[in-house]
């Protein structure tokens, strides 16, 4: 969790996982960022009254690297 400094700034929750093979690195991501919305990771940011919150799931294969962004839990994707 990255926090910001100033309420009115954007909050980071980035959620890390290890794909088994190239091609379930979208779905790796993916289970992430629901990882992140299922366990409420968000809940601390939004008592403090941050509202611009964004989720990352980030998905390893070796060198290669999926990113999925969610912005402010709607389900709007917006990463690739």
């Amino acid at each position: 969790v990255m926090e910001p400094k100033n309420k009115n700034d954007k909050a980071y929750i980035l959620e890390f996982k290890v794909a088994k093979s190239e091609e379930s690195l979208n779905k790796e991501s993916q289970e992430a960022v629901e990882q992140i919305i299922s366990k409420k990771y968000d809940v601390n940011l939004k008592e403090k009254g941050i509202k611009d919150i964004i989720f990352v799931g980030v998905a390893f294969y070796g060198k290669l690297v999926k990113v999925l962004e969610i912005k402010n839990h709607y389900r709007r994707w917006t990463g690739k």
